[in-house]
């Protein structure tokens, strides 16, 4: 849960590279990756205390991973990633956790290097088969100035340029990594939209 709350934090002051490799990290956690979103992009506003006692009664965890590694890559094409960033992309770089319940993809802009302030990093966190409930994920990712977003997955929520998704059991989160300026809810949730499509 701690390297969960860790990615949390807001990207822009870190390094591209490094901000890379914080965000991969949070694929080596078997705990429940962050997630927010809206079915348009619409944010509520102010909707900034915890919405666990509004959330339905959730008391059964989700069920282990069965079989296979995750697969993040596999949720969002190369074309896909490149109308995010609106630049053209590096193949993706794919990571999974230890334990194979969570993984990462990277797709890197051509210009993306380190220190380089006009490249852009799409990283999509995907955790098929959550440890928490949807109440625990609302308790978690809910308040401390996250922004909840409506219509996308179970619970969606949004916090320093973060967009984070409950859906059936799944965690998703998707980021854009940037030295420029932190990402939208308009740029993550078509992302996002697309790979809760294919869970």
């Amino acid at each position: 849960m701690n390297s969960t709350r860790q990615c949390r934090g807001r990207l822009a002051p870190l390094g591209a590279t490094a901000l890379v490799c914080l965000l991969a990290a949070c694929g080596s956690s078997t705990s429940g990756s962050k997630n927010t979103a809206g079915p348009q992009g619409s944010v509520v506003a102010g909707a900034t205390t915890n919405q666990s006692s509004a959330a339905p009664a959730a008391t059964t965890r989700a069920s282990q991973p069965s079989s296979g590694p995750a697969d993040a890559c596999k949720l969002v094409s190369a074309a896909e990633a490149q109308a995010a960033l609106g630049k053209p992309v590096r193949p993706a770089k794919a990571k999974a956790g230890a334990t194979g319940r969570s993984a990462n993809c990277t797709y890197e802009s051509t210009d993306f290097a380190n220190g380089t302030a006009a490249g852009l990093a799409l990283v999509i966190t995907y955790f098929p088969h959550s440890s928490m409930t949807k109440t625990q994920f609302d308790a978690n990712y809910g308040g401390n100035g996250s922004r909840a977003v409506t219509g996308l997955g179970d619970s969606a929520w949004y916090l320093g340029g973060m967009l984070n998704v409950y859906a059936q059991g799944a965690n998703l989160s998707v980021t854009i990594v940037s030295l420029n300026a932190e990402a939208t809810v308009a740029q993550l949730e078509p992302v996002a939209r697309r790979a809760l499509a294919r869970i």
